[in-house]
């Protein structure tokens, strides 16, 4: 899951978010096929370095089959990004929250009743792909059979789009690949030191408490970039939108937060038993960061919007070399453990969304 939510990035070379910079819903359209057409290839490199790895590394591991299907997920996720995008340029958040509403209880009816079935960990990736899969064929709908549906571009019109919007792929990409990977490294820290116990914890902790979370800052977010691409251009500027924004989002956020830091490790010992107590605690140090994030990450749709991708490129830049040099000073100093990974993790990626918010806010107005 982890390869996939970062190759995930690279399949659309990040072309959805010109369907919001778009000031034209026919070019925006359009643009949509740029997402399409870019997944499947990154889907067949992807397949050759399954094949790659497949004698020395997938055949021993446990997941390894699974690997086989990364290239087809990866292949149909730009429908998946073009769908969310074009239905968020034309205010369709009816069909933005039918798609989450599907995708959750689908993976969760599969996964209880594939865990019941004996499934175990192979039901877990059962269930996710099927919760994909309804995410994708809603998109493909939206796509191509709705009163929205795409239109079919000439060659060189796609050429043209492509030139016009190359910021995206060229400095969009590398910037959310990067802040995926940063959101990652901590799996591939605690797995690197065996800390398997400590990586179910801290996956469970961040799970739990970011799904509250995450589910506010994605309707902000859809809403955000809607709202305030028209505004800025149309005046030049949507900071008073910024403002708005931000307080609304620290608004409903932070009851959350405030649980998960008074009663974290109760709540996590009363809904997944007495061995969970340590999620608890991660629970604990994640909530203050993702107070911040909730607050923060909707905003940063101004950089997409205001063809201000450098700007992000750079702080991303810097976040990953912060997250580096942080787990290497903790592997080094001898020191380490899972749970200075996590403290590292939450600290840097707190003071990151800080700086985020602030250029963000700089960026909502036009000089």
């Amino acid at each position: 899951m982890a390869p996939m939510s970062i190759l995930a990035m690279v399949a659309s070379m990040q072309f959805q978010y010109a369907i919001i910079a778009e000031r034209a819903h026919r070019s925006a359209a359009m643009v949509a096929w740029l997402s399409i057409f870019s997944a499947p290839l990154v889907g067949a490199l992807s397949a050759l370095v399954v094949l790659m790895l497949w004698p020395g590394v997938l055949s021993k591991s446990a997941p390894g089959l699974w690997f086989f299907l990364l290239p087809v997920m990866v292949s149909v996720s730009g429908i998946t990004g073009a769908g969310n995008f074009l239905a968020n340029r034309h205010r369709r958040y009816r069909w933005l929250a039918s798609v989450q509403i599907a995708n959750v209880v689908t993976t969760l009816i599969a996964s209880l009743s594939l865990g019941f079935l004996g499934f175990g960990k192979h039901g877990l990736l059962i269930a996710y792909i099927l919760g994909q899969s309804i995410h994708i064929g809603i998109g493909a709908y939206l796509l191509f059979h709705s009163d929205i549906a795409i239109p079919k571009p000439s060659r060189n019109r796609l050429i043209a789009l492509a030139k016009r919007h190359w910021r995206y792929p060229v400095m969009s990409l590398p910037s959310e690949t990067g802040n995926q990977l940063s959101q990652t490294l901590p799996i591939f820290a605690l797995a690197s030191m065996g800390a398997y116990g400590s990586l179910g914890a801290f996956t469970r902790a961040n799970q739990l408490v970011g799904m509250p979370v995450t589910v506010v800052g994605q309707s902000i977010a859809s809403v955000f970039r809607q709202k305030g691409a028209e505004i800025y251009n149309e005046t030049g500027s949507c900071q008073t939108l910024i403002r708005q924004v931000a307080f609304g989002s620290f608004s409903m956020t932070l009851p959350i937060v405030l649980f998960f830091l008074l009663f974290g490790p109760w709540f996590f010992t009363l809904y997944l038993g007495p061995t969970w107590t340590e999620a608890g605690e991660i629970a604990r140090i994640l909530a203050p960061m993702l107070l911040l994030r909730n607050v923060a990450a909707p905003l940063a749709n101004v950089f997409l919007f205001t063809d201000k991708q450098a700007t992000a490129l750079k702080i991303r830049i810097g976040l990953l070399v912060a997250l580096l040099i942080s787990f290497a000073w903790i592997i080094f100093s001898g020191s380490a453990s899972a749970l200075l990974f996590v403290y590292a993790f939450s600290i840097v990626f707190g003071g990151y969304y800080i700086v985020e918010f602030l250029l963000a806010f700089k960026a909502g107005k036009r000089k």
